[in-house]
Parts: structure tokens; sequence; C-alpha cells
């Protein structure tokens, strides 16, 4: 499996079905039938990332103790706050590719995100909280690429 192609990947509700990942990549839109948590620990995987070792080495300077952005092939995956109160240990981040962001729209209760292939994700949160975690991405990107340079 690529994530080459990937876009957002966020936690959704499904009857029968449970806790799900909603995946958008590229013009497709799946259900992938594990936990968000367990989509990303995929990605980390396969891109050799260990989570608690990005928090080290760059949690302080992105002043962040949580959600950190993930770098992957030259993009970033930003956190994003997909839903409020989900069932008892059920996740309610999701995250977007940095290279896929287009804008965002301030709504009465909550932010949307919108992405290449016409995708529209809805956040909760106020817009300063996503713009925030979107300036995070981009210092992520810079430091990655710097690094790598």
């Amino acid at each position: 499996m690529t994530y080459r192609n990937l876009r957002a990947f966020l936690p959704i509700y499904e009857d029968g079905l449970g806790d799900v990942t909603l995946v958008f990549d590229g013009g497709r839109r799946d259900l992938v039938e594990i936990k968000s948590k367990a989509y990303l620990n995929r990605i980390m995987r396969y891109y050799f990332l260990d989570y608690n070792a990005l928090k080290h080495r760059y949690g302080d300077m992105l002043n962040v103790r949580n959600l950190m952005p993930i770098p992957m092939d030259g993009d970033v995956l930003v956190p994003f706050k997909a839903r409020v109160n989900p069932i008892g240990g059920d996740a309610s981040f999701g995250y977007y590719s940095l290279n896929s962001f287009v804008d965002f729209q301030e709504k009465d209760e909550g932010t949307l995100i919108f992405l290449l292939d016409d995708i529209v994700l809805e956040s909760p949160t106020k817009l300063n909280s996503n713009r925030k975690h979107l300036a995070n991405g981009m210092v992520m990107k810079s430091l990655v690429i710097n690094k790598s340079s």
C-alpha cells in the first residue's frame, strides 16, 4: 500500500461496524474497518516513523505536547479535530495532507477545511486552532526538508 495520494483520514462511527476510518485517497473515498489510530500507526510504520521520537525531537520546537504533525515523503499530515464527544476510547482527531490543503472557512460552530479533489472536512474547533495546527505542519515540513538537504 502506498500513501502518496492520501488527502485525509478521519474517525467516523458507522452503524454495524462501530468506529472506523474514512480515507480520502486521491479521488477515492474508502471506509477502512480499523480505528484511525491504527491507520495512523500503519502510515508511521510504512515511513519508519516513531511518534514518541517525533515528539521528543520536535515537540519543544513546535511547542506541542500532543497532536504532532507527521512528516512523510515530502508531505506532512496535519491533525484536526474531526468530531466531538466520541464514545469512550474512540478517536476524535483525523489528519489531512499539507500538500492537499487549499483553504479554511470559518462557520458558526467550527471550521471547514478545503482540500484538493473537492474534499471538504468539518472540524468542530475554531479557525484559530486549525490555523495553529496548519502552521505547525508547515514548520515541520521546513524542519524535515532542511534536515534532509
